[in-house]
């Protein structure tokens, strides 16, 4: 899961501009990513906190 707060799509385009927009389009394909790569499930930010500062990440450990 890969949720984008409004504030972070509008702080990200205010300071970054079009290259913002392009890292954006990016950012969920860059999370997935990284979930699959390292075992994690990322939860959407709690509320209230600005930008997108803090969120839940599950570590699923599998025997290898």
């Amino acid at each position: 899961m890969s949720f984008v707060p409004d504030e972070l799509t509008r702080a990200t385009i205010g300071l970054r501009g079009a290259a913002g927009a392009e890292w954006l389009k990016r950012r969920s394909a860059i999370v997935a990513g990284r979930e699959q790569h390292w075992s994690l499930a990322v939860d959407p930010p709690f509320p209230g906190i600005p930008a997108c500062t803090c969120t839940t990440v599950i570590r699923w450990y599998t025997s290898r």
